[in-house]
Parts: C-alpha cells; sequence; structure tokens
C-alpha cells in the first residue's frame, strides 16, 4: 500500500511577524511544520505498524521547508519529496491543482492524507479541491481508521456529539482531526537518518505545468474591519414576551 501524507510549511502564528508595507509579503516570521499536519502523519504511520506499507510526505514550497519535511521523515515516513515553487502567492484551487499532478506522478496512491487545516490561512480547503480534480472520494476530519485493506477505507468522524462511521473504496483522500492521537516526537535515529537521506525535488515542469499559469500577482494581505458591534438585552416577563420583543427589533433593523 503507498499512502502520500500532504504537508505544509506553515506560519507560526505564536511568533511575532511582520507584512510589509505594500502588504504582498509577511517577514521576519517563523515556519514550522503545520502542526495540525502532524495529526495525518501520525494516522499514516499508525497504519504503516499495523501492515506493510510506504509512507511518501510531500510538500509544495521552496528550501525552507526541507526542515519541516525531514521532521516528518523522522517521524517514520520513507520518502520526501518537495514541489519546488514558493505557494505564498498561490490560491487554494492553484495548489490542489499542483498536488493533483504529483500525486499522479507518485504512482495514483492508494490513500492520500491531509491535516485538517493549516495554522496560518486556515482555510482547510485543499483536501477537498484536491478530491475534486482526482475524483476520488473523500473523507472530511476523521476521528479514528476502523479498518484500512488494499480496497477500501472504514474511518469514523464526527458531527456534534454524533459519530459517523463511514465506507470508501480506495484510492481515497482524507483529512485528520486533531481527535485521532496524540503525534509522536521524531526519533534520534530517525532524525540522524533523515538529515542524510535525499529529498526529492520536482520542479513545475516536471509535472508538465507551466510556470506563468500559477503567477498571481494581485495577492495582498488585507485584514478584516472592525465593525461597531451593539448589544442589547432582552428582558421580559416570560419566553413569549421575549420572543415578541425579539421579532419586533429584528424587523426594526430590517434583518
Amino acid at each position: 500500500m503507498r499512502i502520500v501524507i500532504c504537508i505544509e510549511n506553515a506560519i507560526d502564528v505564536t511568533q511575532p511577524f511582520q507584512i510589509t508595507e505594500n502588504q504582498k509579503n509577511i517577514g521576519n516570521c517563523v515556519n514550522i511544520l503545520n502542526p495540525w499536519d502532524e495529526f495525518a502523519l501520525e494516522a499514516a504511520i499508525l497504519q504503516k505498524e499495523k501492515q506493510e506499507a510506504e509512507l511518501i510526505v510531500l510538500t509544495i514550497g521552496d528550501e525552507k521547508s526541507d526542515k519541516s519535511l525531514r521532521n516528518a521523515f523522522a517521524m517514520g515516513c520513507d520518502t520526501m519529496i518537495r514541489v519546488d515553487v514558493d505557494p505564498f502567492y498561490l490560491n487554494n484551487s492553484q495548489i490542489a491543482e499542483i498536488l493533483a499532478k504529483a500525486f499522479k506522478k507518485v504512482g495514483n496512491p492508494d490513500l492520500i492524507c491531509f491535516g485538517k487545516k493549516s495554522i496560518d490561512f486556515e482555510t482547510g480547503m485543499t483536501a477537498t479541491l484536491v478530491a475534486k480534480i482526482m475524483d476520488l472520494p473523500y473523507l472530511p476530519s476523521i476521528t479514528t481508521i476502523d479498518e484500512l485493506d488494499t480496497e477500501k477505507i472504514i474511518s469514523t468522524f464526527r458531527i456534534d456529539q454524533e459519530k459517523i462511521m463511514t465506507s470508501v473504496n480506495l484510492p481515497a483522500v482524507i483529512s485528520v482531526s486533531k481527535e485521532f492521537a496524540e503525534p509522536r516526537f521524531p526519533s534520534f535515529l530517525g532524525t540522524r537518518k533523515a538529515a542524510k537521506t535525499s529529498i526529492i525535488i520536482w520542479t513545475l515542469a516536471d509535472l508538465d505545468i507551466g510556470p506563468k499559469k500559477y503567477a498571481n500577482p494581485d495577492f495582498n494581505i488585507t485584514t478584516i474591519p472592525v465593525k461597531n458591534v451593539h448589544t442589547e438585552m432582552i428582558r421580559g416577563n416570560d419566553n413569549l414576551e421575549i420572543v415578541s420583543m425579539l421579532d419586533a427589533k429584528i424587523k426594526e433593523a430590517g434583518v
């Protein structure tokens, strides 16, 4: 079985960083392996411990992403692949399209794993878009893998407090929730091995993708405008009176 885990070299939003004056870049930031992706890595490694499986960790990024790849390798992956392009100016659709091409070049893996979202931009859309492009079933935010073989995956996810078990045929795309399992730390021997292991580098040309297609010069960092919100406590003698007063105020506000 071949499992690919897609990771991101994310901005550590718990550390200070700066947005440039032209609002086109983020500087003086600390980059880390996206913590949400660690749960996807743990899910894949646990499956490798149960059955024969090849784990490939893949990312889009420049040389700054190599540390995150090596951390993932030290946790228990077998191969590291980096698509050499800066993802900062790419939108979700462009990233998903590049990843889909990379997954096909890997050799159509049985299972593609993502973290639930990224710690910096937090869109959580990449896995969904990849599944759509590749026309594969998608299991979102799973909390357990109940069964996995060469033909199907049975997993559980939560909606509110309800557990839902779902089975789909492989190949498939999944995203993994933090409730899955506590990620392990990279081992000492794994870290030494990762330092000596070469990272496979692919360019956009290797994926038959033209670089101009993915230029996004209109990228701009914006802040959400602050809204002045007025809060009023509605009180009444009973629920019926409170609901009536609330309904009147909603109609008055034209909502």
